[in-house]
C-alpha cells in the first residue's frame, strides 16, 4: 500500500505537503484510515570554520562523499536532480533535490527510495554563521512517516545519520565549537 499523502496543515507538516500533485488523505480516504503523522528531526553543530568554507564543502548532493563516512560514490543519473549515492558496505540511497537558496547557504531533498525505514522524507541543511561571524553553524532537520519500523527505531536511524555527518564534519574542520 501507498504511503498516505501529508496532512492539510501545510504549516504543521512536512515541505513535501507543499509538492504538486499531493492530495488530503483527510478528504480523500474513508474516515476509518488514520494518517500516519509526519515525524521530524532538527539537529545542529558549530563548527571551527567559517561559512563559507563550510558552504563549499556541503555543496549540494554529489559532495555528500566528501562529507559523510557513509557515502562512497554519488553522481547526476539521467536529467534533472535525482541522485543515487551509493553507501560504503553497499546499499543506494536515491535523493532528489528539492530546493536550492545560494544566498542563503540551504538546499533541501527527498529521499525517494533506499533501506532507510522512512518513506516520505523531506530533509534540509543549512550553514548559517554563529553570531560573531567566528564559526559556521549546520543545521540538519527533516520529516519523514515511519515505515517499517517503530517511530523510534524510525527516528533513531536518521539521527544516527545525522549525528556521523555532523561529527566527520568537525573532524574535517578542526572540532565542534
Amino acid at each position: 500500500m501507498p504511503p498516505l499523502p501529508a496532512p492539510v496543515n501545510k504549516a504543521e507538516s512536512c515541505p513535501a505537503a507543499a509538492r504538486p500533485g499531493v492530495f488530503n488523505a483527510r478528504s480523500h480516504a474513508p474516515s476509518r484510515i488514520k494518517s500516519i503523522q509526519i515525524k521530524k528531526i532538527s539537529m545542529s553543530t558549530e563548527l571551527n570554520a567559517l561559512a563559507n568554507q563550510e558552504c563549499k564543502l556541503i555543496g549540494g548532493l554529489e559532495a555528500m562523499p566528501s562529507r559523510h563516512p557513509a557515502a562512497e560514490e554519488s553522481h547526476t543519473e539521467g536529467e534533472g536532480a535525482v541522485r543515487p549515492l551509493s553507501l560504503v558496505g553497499g546499499g543506494t540511497i536515491v535523493k532528489r533535490l528539492e530546493r536550492v537558496e545560494i544566498k542563503e547557504r540551504v538546499y533541501s531533498y527527498s529521499i525517494v527510495d533506499g533501506p532507510l525505514p522512512v518513506s516520505d522524507q523531506v530533509a534540509t541543511i543549512k550553514v548559517g554563521e554563529k553570531g560573531d561571524g567566528t564559526a559556521a553553524v549546520v543545521e540538519r532537520s527533516s520529516g519523514f512517516r515511519p515505515s517499517g519500523a517503530s517511530e523510534s527505531e524510525a527516528q533513531e536511524s536518521v539521527q544516527a545519520i545525522y549525528d556521523a555527518g555532523l561529527e566527520n564534519l568537525g573532524e574535517i574542520f578542526g572540532g565542534r565549537v
